[in-house]
């Protein structure tokens, strides 16, 4: 058996820097995977931050958080709808980038046609002499083929295995409870600046359809606003940790005053402490002018 290159060789070195650019490739997307839920994580902290009252404060009277938030939305329109589409793009051109390198040093032969064929390689002499020793001892039959396809799938699912376990020691539980947290600070938020936004026009609280509110369709919560708009509550769909499901968190818009008419607004968390700990800023949320307000 010949020491030097063959063409089975060369092949074998192409299909082993293809796996390793697939690997390298997969190693970056990991990176950005990384980046893009520190931002995602960002957005959401900032969603809540100025949510609650004295982030409200903070927009109205500092230039720097108004930029900030200018920022925040930015990212929050832009950019991260824009990485939810190409990452998993990414990571699957990686992975098939490896499984391409793992078939072609597995299979070496035909790609060397295929190689020669499109040009990329020139075949020099043959080395049906010069195979290796596996090669050599077992001849290209049905069961070689078999042997060199199972490999190449224990080879992808090793991969698929060992990526999945990546993400899910590098996955931060904390994330999934800031995220719901976000969206319902984010919701209770829009529904009470609507209201007041309608109460300084009108001196009166809006419906649903009269505040051309649309109700978010969410994976984890329900929404709903009762008829007369004055009554805002979310369900969760689904257990919260220690949270069961079914526990609301509500929103109460009223008008009070004689002569003078004035928004009230009274926030109720739900009565289950383990829900109400998940949300510890409901109670401020949408707060910007105490003396208008009544909790």
């Amino acid at each position: 058996m010949s020491k030097g290159f063959n063409e089975y060789r060369v092949v074998r070195v192409i299909g082993t820097l293809v796996f390793a650019i697939g690997a390298v490739a997969l190693f970056f997307a990991k990176i950005l995977d990384l980046i893009v839920v520190f931002a995602d994580k960002a957005v959401q902290l900032a969603v809540v931050r100025y949510s609650n009252f004295t982030g409200q404060i903070a927009l109205q009277s500092f230039k720097e958080d108004q930029e900030l938030w200018n920022i925040i939305n930015s990212v929050n329109q832009n950019v991260l709808p824009l990485a939810d589409v190409l990452m998993p793009l990414l990571f699957f051109m990686a992975i098939f980038t490896m499984l391409i390198g793992v078939c072609i040093f597995s299979f070496p032969r035909y790609f060397a046609d295929l190689l020669t064929t499109l040009k990329v390689l020139k075949r020099g002499k043959s080395c049906l002499e010069d195979e290796s020793a596996f090669e050599n001892a077992v001849p290209e039959t049905l069961f070689k083929v078999v042997f060199k396809w199972l490999i190449s799938l224990f080879v992808l699912i090793f991969i698929f295995v060992s990526t999945f376990l990546v993400f899910r020691c590098a996955t931060d539980e904390s994330d999934d409870h800031l995220k719901k947290e976000a969206e319902i600070m984010e919701q209770a938020s829009i529904f009470i600046e609507k209201q007041k936004d309608y109460f300084k026009k009108n001196n009166t609280v809006g419906t649903l359809k009269q505040l051309n509110l649309e109700l978010k369709d969410s994976e984890y919560f329900i929404y709903t606003i009762s008829k007369g708009g004055s009554r805002w509550t979310v369900k969760n769909k689904e257990d919260w940790g220690k949270c069961p499901a079914g526990n609301e968190w509500k929103i109460s818009v009223t008008t009070t005053g004689f002569f003078e008419q004035k928004i009230s607004i009274y926030r109720m968390l739900p009565k289950n402490t383990h829900c109400a700990d998940w949300t510890p800023n409901f109670k401020d949320v949408g707060k910007s002018l105490p003396k208008s307000e009544k909790k």
